[in-house]
């Protein structure tokens, strides 16, 4: 069987970092009502790249935190959930004739839109197993958020890598 092989190829992924806290009281644990976007702070971070030159591999990654607040009104006091999820990913770059800049461009904007819905996933699953049903997280156009950070790349060994990679 043929078949066109991608000259930039997704190897996998994995969550990396993992916190949840929430406000340990009785109102809490027994919140029912759907969690309403205005109740709801998000940030999202894309991590800057390493990239190991000999392989032609990348590794990116993303973290997102997320805060939920009893309402509208937005406070420490008012505030009973906070959880940050973190994926990285591993991608590799095949195609000798992609010039460097090209790359670089692919690498910054595509590596985060990938891994993006992973890490949506990974933190609705959170949240749902935690006793939140229902919450969704926003579609964001990563892309475009990606064109508009400074993302670095960092030349890398395997090995120093290794012990590098989360953060």
């Amino acid at each position: 069987m043929g078949g066109i092989e991608s000259g930039f190829q997704f190897l996998g992924f994995k969550v990396d970092d993992v916190d949840l806290k929430l406000t340990p009281s009785i109102p809490i644990i027994l919140y029912n009502k759907p969690i309403l976007p205005e109740q709801v702070v998000m940030q999202l971070r894309i991590r800057n790249l390493f990239r190991i030159t000999e392989d032609r591999m990348y590794v990116g990654g993303l973290d997102t935190r997320i805060e939920i607040y009893r309402s509208a009104k937005r406070g420490e006091d008012n505030r009973f959930l906070v959880a940050h999820v973190g994926v990285a990913g591993v991608f590799r770059t095949i195609d000798e004739t992609i010039d460097s800049k090209t790359e670089e461009k692919l690498t910054r904007i595509q590596i985060p839109a990938i891994l993006f819905p992973y890490l949506r996933v990974a933190l609705t699953n959170l949240l749902t197993s935690a006793g939140f049903a229902g919450i969704i997280l926003p579609l964001i156009n990563v892309q475009e958020f990606a064109k508009n950070v400074k993302i670095k790349i960092i030349d890398q060994s395997k090995e120093k890598l290794s012990a590098t990679v989360n953060h």
